[in-house]
């Protein structure tokens, strides 16, 4: 027996009303998919109303925004002319669909600019995704300023065995980013337990275009810099992300291992105009490795990086980026500088301080504690003429020497000839 007509009336009626509803809210959650976290944006360079440079950042942004809809997380671009030429980016969550991507950066390409209207360099971080901008190169750089640490307001039990078992997870899921080539999709999710009814979920991320060195590098300052005491927080760098939580935050079905990505195409001789979009690699700067540190110079900037002799690459790689990222927060308009730590030595100028010789700045540290056995000390001097005789060997001609005699130590970064005279 059929409905009277009234109810199937009504019942086709609801169903029509079910439909639209659910489609709206499905448009809904799509269109709302940029959760604001934070922007920045300095001022220090700001450019002008319908000048070059906004024609340049509105054509890239329209460029990023539709390249979105190719099924990719990451993608870069270049716009404009070697004056106003810029520079954009953009980065979705790894274990995000598709649509949910091309959403967010829809709205993230109208929101940054709303936040900073003027301003020529700026950055989004969103909870799906990640806009960036500059009126100067950065592809493939690893940069760890601005940074922004959120965290949890609810603090956690046992917090020093949850804080361990956070870093522990955290640094497994970055120490198998970094044997991941350049283009490929670095981005990986972990759980753990912390106890029978509470688990740790935890998620990594770089951009695709660091090379995997870099993006371990990066993500080991993030974790350094990661809230404890608490259920949750998260590190934003331009170039990686790392997040914990005490609740499942990110989608399961689709976090799977690094797959390699399309590697930008060769750099052509051809300078793009305002209208075009390339992407190209900048010229390499002068940069010379070495076993303990490195020597550098690019543009007018001298650097030198010199670990302990004794340290091992991993704890070296580690205090050289946290150098780096101190000294330009502790000295942030200055031409010169340089910061000693236990493991490493970094150093900046704006002239030229390879193979020179040179004795200030210095710092003398004295032990608080006295000697007890004042004639043991008498075999120091013999030691210490010993080293400065080895320092001076050929090993030094490579711009760095070491020298492990029991448990002390000579370094140098200058030519052996000088050596000598440093040791003095």
């Amino acid at each position: 027996m059929g409905l009277p007509r009234p109810c199937r009336f009504n019942l086709r009626m609801t169903l029509l009303v079910l439909y639209f509803l659910i489609s709206f809210l499905s448009h809904t959650r799509t269109e709302a998919a940029a959760t604001y976290v934070y922007h920045n944006c300095p001022n220090t360079t700001t450019f002008t109303t319908n000048s070059t440079y906004q024609s340049n950042l509105n054509n890239l942004l329209t460029y990023l925004s539709s390249n979105a809809t190719r099924n990719i997380e990451f993608y870069n671009a270049t716009v404009g002319n070697s004056v106003d030429t810029v520079y954009g980016l953009f980065l979705c969550r790894g274990d995000l669909p598709a649509d949910t991507c091309q959403s967010c950066i829809a709205n993230a390409t109208k929101d940054v600019v709303q936040r900073c209207p003027r301003e020529r360099v700026a950055v989004g971080w969103y909870d799906e995704c990640m806009l960036r901008y500059s009126d100067q190169y950065f592809f493939g750089s690893m940069v760890t300023d601005p940074i922004r640490i959120l965290e949890n307001t609810q603090n956690i039990s046992d917090q020093t065995r949850f804080d361990q078992l956070v870093r522990a997870t955290m640094n497994d899921l970055a120490s198998g980013i970094i044997n991941l080539s350049t283009g490929a999709k670095k981005f990986g999710t972990k759980e753990a337990n912390f106890t029978a009814l509470q688990n740790v979920y935890t998620l990594a991320q770089c951009t695709p275009d660091l090379s995997g060195y870099d993006c371990n590098s990066c993500l080991d300052l993030a974790i350094q810099y990661l809230p404890s005491g608490k259920q949750g927080g998260r590190v934003l760098f331009t170039s990686c992300i790392a997040r914990f939580e005490s609740y499942e935050f990110y989608l399961t079905s689709n976090t799977s291992a690094p797959t390699p990505m399309p590697v930008p195409p060769p750099p052509t001789p051809k300078v793009p105009t305002k209208q075009t979009s390339t992407m190209f690699s900048p010229p390499s700067p002068p940069t010379r490795k070495l076993k303990m540190g490195f020597i550098v110079s690019l543009m007018g900037v001298y650097a030198i990086g010199l670990c302990r002799g004794d340290v091992k690459p991993d704890i070296c790689r580690s205090c050289l980026n946290d150098s780096r990222y101190l000294l330009t927060q502790l000295c942030p308009n200055h031409q010169e500088a340089i910061r000693w730590y236990d493991n490493c030595m970094l150093r900046f100028s704006n002239r030229s301080i390879f193979g020179i010789m040179e004795i200030e700045p210095y710092l003398a540290l004295i032990n608080t504690k006295s000697v007890l056995d004042l004639d043991g000390y008498k075999l120091l001097q013999p030691l210490f003429d010993s080293m400065k005789s080895e320092a001076t060997s050929p090993v030094c001609n490579e711009n760095l020497s070491r020298l492990r005699l029991e448990h002390n130590i000579c370094a140098c970064t200058v030519h052996s000839r000088f050596v000598r005279s440093c040791l003095q």
